[in-house]
């Protein structure tokens, strides 16, 4: 991460950050990935598309000025070519548990593809795979290196793996890894003559690039997902990168209000928000409760535990900086059962004439957190329906 500056402590009304969000539209493309999955031995990946185009209204799932909406694509191996797949019914339990990891892997330190691999490979060996993983600082060689990956081939759907739209004109973006054991696709159909289970399984709906008011032209990622037993409603899985240093404060809080809003839409009972909050200073950590959203980590371990600092940890820097909690996991709607920040190993870096050097696989720590619904996800979507409904 770069080095912290000085911070600015602006702040911004609601009224403000669309104002400002509106005029970055107009000026500035909004890309948007597809979520794609790898389907076999092949070598290409296809395209995953919701079950129905528009699962609902334009008007009552985001505001039709900071989202464009594409397909989601999966790899068929019998043609070798990309094609779009439906999300398939699946049933819901009465209560769902779910793991996330999130980790920014570094897109600034040497062997950016090998630490990738070193981090992706300590996420799903490791004895607590998860159903949900967000990558930050992605490069487009890290990218590729990920949909080459024969472990997220055989067991993700991948955001991302249908073009290089995202990564064009930044020097990295975000990626979204969703587990094809937890969320149906139309994929599970091909594959119900091996004995795949849909038991328990959820659907996923439109994935999209909510555009942010940006110096770095940030965005933030999100996965619509539809629970069965409520009809008409969806929760959203969203990974963020937020802006970086401290002269960037104000837009981060422009930010984090547009993002606690995009879970306050009609028909959108809530969901998480997660990644690397970059949060450097006093403010920042104001930003998560301002929003009235939940912080997974002070509501299980409270503000106090110092154990929870993801960024300059274990590292000796020559600004004095100590070590800081700067990613996040927030909530609305959902419930925190455990979180843990997970440490980076160390890799050798080969220096010309010199002695080979470690270094961490990331300056950050990742977390993993496991969350559920509180009375099964229809129920409490319903009543963050009515909540956000009244509230109007």
């Amino acid at each position: 991460m770069e080095s912290w500056k000085k911070r600015r402590t602006s702040g911004s009304t609601r009224q403000v950050a669309y104002i400002i969000l509106q005029r970055y539209i107009a000026t500035k493309p909004v890309f948007l990935p597809s979520h794609c999955c790898f389907t076999g031995p092949g070598r290409r990946w296809s395209g995953v598309a919701p079950r129905h185009l528009n699962p609902f209204p334009l008007s009552t799932t985001a505001m039709a000025t900071n989202r464009l909406w594409r397909t989601l694509s999966a790899f068929n191996p019998s043609t070798r070519m990309w094609a779009p797949v439906s999300s398939r019914n699946a049933q819901t339990q009465v209560t769902q548990r779910f793991s996330l990891i999130s980790w920014n892997i570094d897109a600034f330190s040497s062997r950016a593809v090998s630490r990738a691999k070193l981090i992706l490979g300590h996420i799903l060996e490791g004895p607590k795979s998860p159903d949900i993983i967000f990558l930050q600082e992605v490069t487009s060689a890290v990218r590729a290196s990920l949909l080459d990956d024969a472990r997220v081939r055989a067991a993700f759907l991948v955001s991302d793996a249908e073009d290089q739209t995202s990564f064009e004109g930044v020097p990295f973006a975000t990626m979204t890894l969703l587990s094809s054991a937890r969320f149906a696709s139309s994929l599970d159909s091909q594959k119900e003559g091996d004995g795949i289970e849909e038991g328990g399984k959820l659907m996923f709906g439109r994935v999209s690039r909510v555009a942010l008011p940006s110096k770095y032209g940030r965005d933030a990622l999100c996965v619509d997902i539809i629970p069965s037993t409520a009809p008409g409603t969806i929760f959203r899985l969203i990974n963020v990168h937020l802006d970086s240093l401290g002269d960037t404060l104000h837009y981060r809080a422009q930010q984090m209000e547009i993002l606690a809003d995009v879970l306050r839409e009609p028909g959108c009972g809530g969901g998480i928000i997660a990644g690397d909050f970059n949060a450097i200073s006093p403010e920042d950590d104001g930003l998560v409760d301002k929003n009235k959203l939940v912080d997974a980590w002070v509501a299980l371990h409270g503000k106090a535990d110092l154990d929870g600092a993801t960024w300059g940890v274990g590292v000796e820097r020559r600004d004095g900086l100590g070590p800081g909690r700067l990613d996040k996991v927030a909530m609305l709607g959902l419930r925190a059962e455990e979180i843990e920040v997970l440490r980076p190993g160390p890799i050798e870096v080969p220096r010309p004439g010199e002695k080979s050097v470690e270094i961490p696989w990331s300056d950050h720590c990742g977390l993993r957190c496991a969350f559920t619904s509180q009375a099964g996800l229809g129920w409490h979507l319903r009543q963050g329906v009515e909540v956000n409904q009244s509230k109007r």
